[in-house]
């Protein structure tokens, strides 16, 4: 089992938090820990609200075990525990401003989404900010600007095979070829996605093509941070 939400990510509160991990096949139940508070449940379903106390203190790395009946845990084969902080409160109150006066506007769905999203990754709150993409992703979304800023956050929370399903639908939204940076974007971070997970005979060519189009752009950054993984395949 691996956790899903909150995931390598600031909170932006210590209010009652939920947490979400991925179904285990044969799986019936799952215990579920957070170290810092000495707390846990066990649950049937693959998310579960944290209750809010003992309240989640400021400057304290929670991390999520995540452990189903049958003895496996997100402890095993060596993974890395992950989980997350709660954001510190002079932040917190310039975040909820900032939401405040975004909510306010007079935005299309997707703009104020958008919005959100950026000023949420701005500060490290990605569960906050995948909440709200994944949520215009599931209202039917067209627009593969929130899909690749989806993309972009699962691979920022180390959350690859997320990753790579989400540029896949992107790409197919991207039909325009005069639209180069959106899909050179898509191409890198779906050729990126691949690679991390290890497949790096789909990794290559996407990253090749990505790199090209970014030359083509002269996007001199982008062009030296895809050689990098490219000198590594």
């Amino acid at each position: 089992p691996y956790l899903i939400s909150p995931r390598e990510t600031e909170i932006l509160t210590n209010r009652p938090l939920k947490l979400r991990w991925n179904a285990v096949s044969g799986a019936t139940n799952y215990t579920i820990k957070i170290d810092g508070v000495n707390w846990e449940t066990t649950t049937d379903k693959t998310t579960i609200t944290y209750p809010g106390k003992p309240p989640l203190q400021e400057e304290i790395r929670y991390r999520v075990t995540i452990i189903t009946n049958q003895g496996v845990s997100s402890q095993d084969k060596s993974q890395k525990l992950v989980g997350f902080n709660v954001l510190d409160k002079q932040n917190q109150a310039t975040v909820l401003d900032a939401v405040k006066t975004i909510q306010q506007q007079s935005l299309s769905p997707e703009e104020k989404g958008l919005t959100l999203a950026r000023l949420y990754r701005g500060y490290e709150l990605y569960a906050d900010a995948v909440e709200v993409l994944e949520q215009l992703v599931n209202q039917g979304s067209q627009n593969p600007v929130i899909y690749h800023l989806l993309g972009e956050t699962y691979l920022e929370i180390k959350l690859p095979q997320f990753a790579k399903k989400i540029y896949k639908k992107a790409l197919k939204l991207t039909t325009n070829p005069d639209n180069l940076s959106t899909q050179a974007a898509l191409k890198a971070g779906l050729g990126e996605s691949y690679f991390l997970l290890g497949n790096n005979k789909k990794a290559l060519p996407l990253l090749k093509q990505a790199k090209a189009d970014y030359t083509q752009l002269g996007d001199t950054l982008n062009v030296k941070r895809l050689d990098n993984i490219i000198n590594k395949i």
